[in-house]
């Protein structure tokens, strides 16, 4: 059974035995079946997928949370100068629902 998986210029080849072809969008699969032990198995992903997967690895590099701002946020909280304005927070839930509607 072999695979050659083709990312960029790699190649890496495994063995495989049948015949099918596959695609998704964002890649393919091809197997080309043999009653030999050297047929060839082959996975290539799009430009697309290659973006996804590097933009995946950038936002994984990225801190869920905010540090500096939540720590702006609880110093203002212990000095008691932490003020809500009601009217904004309004707006933004309503712009929420709205964009959460469409």
């Amino acid at each position: 059974m072999a695979i050659e998986l083709h990312v960029g210029s790699n190649k890496t080849p495994i063995k495989s035995a049948t015949n099918t072809a596959i695609s998704n969008g964002t890649g393919s699969i091809q197997r080309n079946k043999s009653n030999s032990t050297n047929t060839a198995d082959t996975v290539s992903l799009t430009q697309i997928a290659r973006q996804l997967k590097e933009a995946e690895n950038i936002l994984a590099s990225v801190p869920i949370v905010n540090v500096p701002r939540v720590e702006e946020i609880a110093q203002t909280l212990k000095q008691g100068d932490y003020s809500v304005d009601a009217e904004h927070t309004a707006e933004k839930i309503i712009e929420l629902e709205e964009q959460l509607a469409s």
